[in-house]
């Protein structure tokens, strides 16, 4: 009986580990609402998140941006970003979050 219950223990603890984990790395992934970042180069702003969208501007290296929204695409990460009164999608490659 003691060995079964300490097995129980034993599971419970593990996949609480385990999800525990899982929710640490989607939220590091994850930036929230109104976090600051920096373009890395030049890249086009696009309508959607999506590389042949529209492009509603170009973005020059060292252009101070917010990110308000994230989403996956396939394999790939975007941001949704706020520069002045535009919005618009970046590949996660294209910012660097400030610290």
């Amino acid at each position: 009986m003691q060995t079964r219950l300490w097995q129980i223990t034993l599971l419970i603890t593990f996949l609480l580990v385990v999800a525990t984990i899982g929710l640490a790395v989607q939220a590091q992934n994850q930036p929230v609402m109104g976090v600051d970042a920096q373009v890395n180069g030049r890249f086009y702003l696009r309508d959607v998140p999506y590389g042949g969208a529209q492009v509603v501007t170009v973005l020059r290296g060292g252009t101070d941006v917010t990110i308000i929204d994230s989403t996956e695409q396939g394999k790939s990460t975007w941001y949704q970003i706020e520069i002045g009164e535009q919005t618009g999608w970046l590949p996660s490659t294209a910012v660097t979050i400030k610290e």
